[in-house]
């Protein structure tokens, strides 16, 4: 039994149909693939830093309360350039910081 034509062009339209959806359907998975990556890597970065925050603030409680009071501390947040001068001063009145507490500092009183 012979096909004709337009059956043959029916078979070929469904077959490039299915080769699009499932080439489309790879872009997509390999997009979500890269996407949830990056997702749990800035989720590490974020646990990270959110543990870098608490260290810092335990620094604070321990370092810098005994002259500012927690109420002042907890309070005020600077802008990033303005935060590093303020602790670096604090350092030179006796504060007791090495750099990457500095660091810490810095970053848990800049907003």
């Amino acid at each position: 039994m012979k096909k004709n034509r337009s059956t043959q062009q029916y078979q070929i339209a469904r077959l490039l149909l299915l080769v699009v959806f499932v080439f489309g359907a790879a872009v997509l998975y390999s997009a979500a693939c890269a996407r949830a990556k990056t997702a749990s890597a800035s989720g590490a970065e974020k646990t990270a830093k959110a543990e870098q925050a608490l260290d810092a603030k335990a620094l604070i409680k321990e370092r810098c309360v005994q002259c500012h009071g927690t109420f002042r501390i907890a309070v005020v947040r600077f802008l990033p350039n303005r935060a590093a001068p303020l602790v670096d001063r604090m350092i030179k009145h006796g504060a007791k910081l090495n750099d990457q507490e500095r660091a810490a500092v810095i970053e848990y009183l800049a907003w």
